[in-house]
């Protein structure tokens, strides 16, 4: 068992993996099996190293069953999730290439994702409603009654703006509900670093959401105030409490 660790260590020598968590004494991928160890004692470089080797080749597994690069990008990061974060990848004994399992484990859940095709749809749509319905005073009812449609169309369109990797990561944060930990241990980043990528999304979408409605809607300016200061405050109540 020593040689195989020390296989491994050859490979990772950034990582430092503990002896006596090596415990495996036949396994015929000793270096995978080192990587896949230190991902889930959660060694700090692991999950970084992880993302560089396999990300490519998840989102090339995905692709060959799920045809738009959003489906795609969305499957890849909740894999990271699962193997990462919920500790999945200590289910690889090393007995194999790890290529050859997260090929089987990517396109298993391909399968069932091209299944499910409704929930991409179902998600977008419950996020729409939030925004149109989240807020209770009366001039907001009264707004939300007169320029309801018209905004949840242009929140709509808004989202569909965003380009995959925006979308994969606000599903993650508001559909998934990962707290930015997650979300920095799966991409490599600091929380401040996602708390930052996900507050320029939110603004994006206020923003892109305002601009439609001034150019399509035919409103004096306190008007248009009004319905901006609906968007702010509709955008930032449907984006902190959507699908918690």
């Amino acid at each position: 068992m020593d040689e195989l660790y020390e296989r491994g260590r050859r490979r990772y020598p950034q990582l430092a993996v503990p002896r006596e968590a090596y415990v495996s004494a036949d396994a015929t991928s000793p270096e995978d099996l080192y990587l896949a160890i230190a991902c889930t004692a959660k060694v700090p470089g692991a999950a970084e190293a992880f993302r560089s080797e396999y990300a490519g080749a998840l989102a090339m597994f995905a692709a060959t069953i799920l045809k738009d690069r959003a489906s795609v990008d969305e499957l890849v990061n909740q894999l990271m999730i699962d193997l990462l974060v919920d500790g999945k990848l200590a289910s690889y004994t090393g007995k194999g290439p790890l290529r050859a399992w997260l090929r089987m484990t990517t396109t298993r859940r391909a399968l069932n994702t091209k299944r499910d095709t409704s929930r991409r749809g179902e998600l977008d749509g419950a996020m729409m409603r939030e925004a149109v319905n989240a807020a209770a005073d009366p001039e907001t009812q009264y707004l939300r009654q007169l320029y309801g449609p018209a905004f949840e169309q242009a929140f709509k369109d808004a989202i569909a703006s965003l380009a995959p990797e925006e979308l994969a990561l606000i599903r993650l944060s508001f559909g998934e509900g990962l707290a930015l930990g997650a979300l920095a241990a799966i991409y490599g980043w600091s929380k401040p670093t996602a708390s930052r990528r996900l507050s320029a999304i939110r603004e994006k979408l206020m923003e892109q959401t305002t601009q439609l409605l001034r150019e399509r809607l035919s409103l004096s300016g306190s008007e248009l105030a009004s319905v901006i200061r609906l968007v702010r405050s509709d955008l930032d109540l449907s984006l902190s409490g959507i699908l918690k």
